[in-house]
């Protein structure tokens, strides 16, 4: 097993918003694994990239939509 980076504390994990030459790392929280719009970017990369990705997971989103997402508030 590989050790998370440093800045990886747990429970969270590192993603990367990718879209055209638009990257961003972003830290989330494993309670955004019940968020609806975490979800769907989540199936989004599924579909884009398939199940063997390495790292960090890579997102097919602008990092500005991850961002609304992750500072929207939670119900």
């Amino acid at each position: 097993a590989t050790a998370a980076p440093d800045d990886v504390m747990e429970g969270y994990f590192a993603v990367l918003a990718i879209k055209g030459e638009e990257t961003k790392r972003f830290i989330v929280g494993l309670d955004y694994l019940n968020d609806p719009a975490f979800l769907r970017l989540l199936d989004q990369a599924r579909e884009e990239y398939g199940f063997r990705q390495k790292e960090a997971l890579a997102l097919p989103c602008c990092p500005q939509e991850l961002q609304k997402i992750l500072d929207a508030p939670k119900s």
